[in-house]
């Protein structure tokens, strides 16, 4: 805090001031509270006479507010100075705000509050993860490899069946040579049991005889 001393050469006035700032500070917040029509001794000498041949000369330093005082005491004695105090510094005025602005801006905070709490809880979808190179690759050898497979396994069967189809066939063909080799065992055996008899068909008596005993073999054989 400092207390300096302002002299008016055409006048011949004293003013003592005390503030907080520098001297040269002080003098242009003086100044321009003199034109917004400030009152106070240097102010209404400002106003009547000028800002012109004025002459700031510091007075003394104080530590507080008590030996400020005592320094403009000691102006006032010794210059016949008037005492001038700083203007208070205008605090700016707030402006007021509008009820309806207000209201609308604290309804759209409130409705962005609610959309975003409805995405906090919202669940989340996760994307599919997606398959590498690696594994793409791999699954398509898997299905190369499942399709030989099943191909393989085709052509066995068909081999399989292949195999069965010309054994039955084998089969059918040997039990039909036998047959046939059966049949002709019994075709030669007839012939031959039927050759002695036609040698002896001119033999009246021996046919009789022969017929005889083919009756007595059936009635055996029917027993």
């Amino acid at each position: 805090m400092l207390v300096f001393t302002v002299f008016h050469e055409k006048t011949e006035s004293w003013f003592a001031v005390s503030s907080n700032e520098t001297v040269e500070r002080s003098w242009s917040i003086l100044l321009e509270s003199q034109a917004k029509e400030h009152h106070g001794p240097l102010m209404d000498h400002l106003i009547a006479h000028g800002v012109e041949d004025y002459k700031l000369e510091t007075w003394g330093e104080a530590d507080s507010s008590a030996e400020a005082r005592e320094l403009l005491r000691d102006a006032q004695d010794e210059l016949g100075a008037l005492v001038q105090g700083m203007p208070r510094k205008e605090k700016p005025k707030a402006a007021k705000p509008k009820a309806k602005a207000n209201s609308a801006l604290a309804l759209d905070a409130f409705k962005d509050m609610l959309n975003e709490a409805g995405k906090q809880t919202e669940p989340k979808k996760e994307a599919p993860a997606k398959k590498s190179g690696s594994d793409g690759g791999r699954d398509e050898m898997h299905q190369v490899m499942v399709a030989i497979e099943a191909r393989r396994l085709s052509m066995k069967k068909s081999a399989a069946d292949k195999r069965r189809a010309e054994a039955r066939k084998t089969a059918k063909a040997a039990k039909a040579a036998a047959k046939a080799s059966t049949a002709a065992a019994a075709s030669s055996t007839a012939t031959a049991q039927a050759r002695p008899r036609a040698g002896l068909s001119n033999d009246p008596q021996m046919d009789e005889l022969l017929a005889r005993l083919d009756a007595r073999a059936a009635s055996v054989s029917r027993r």
